[in-house]
């Protein structure tokens, strides 16, 4: 416990100076850096989101993908499950799940790799086209965080 505070602590401080950092950064500068969330991912896209269980199984999670699930952005009661490659900038699979059956989904979801259940972002809702960055940007600040809070273990 006493461990993680100091890195919370400098992981805080190198996120309010972020934007004022080089090409030099460390590794925990450039997790936390984003003068403009949802940049890095400009071209991402969306694929066809069927209901869930009605889709392909899920595949496995690597190093760089993770699945996030969080509430739909347009429709209530229900949920967005995507497997996420932070590294490629790629939705991986997706899937629609009403709110009632996400822990039967988490529960399908444990055996395949790391799971993430988010709250959406604060309004506005992502314009139209734009949604699969909230994904990506989530899995690639979780991932850098993961082995930070390693390291300070």
């Amino acid at each position: 416990m006493h461990k993680i505070i100091p890195f919370i602590a400098a992981t805080l401080a190198t996120a309010a100076v972020g934007c004022q950092l080089d090409t030099t950064e460390s590794a925990a500068a450039l997790a936390t850096q984003d003068c403009e969330p949802g940049q890095n991912y400009p071209n991402a896209v969306m694929p066809p989101l069927p209901m869930w269980p009605q889709v392909a199984a899920p595949p496995v999670a690597s190093d760089t993908a993770s699945y996030v699930v969080y509430p739909s952005f347009t429709v209530p009661n229900e949920f967005v499950a995507v497997l996420a490659d932070w590294n490629t900038g790629t939705i991986l699979w997706g899937a629609r799940v009403a709110a009632k059956s996400v822990p039967a989904l988490a529960s399908t979801l444990s055996t395949r790799g790391q799971i993430d259940i988010v709250r959406r972002p604060p309004k506005p809702a992502p314009s139209p086209g734009t949604e699969a960055r909230f994904p990506l940007e989530f899995a690639r600040r979780a991932a850098h965080l993961s082995e930070f809070a390693a390291l300070a273990n």
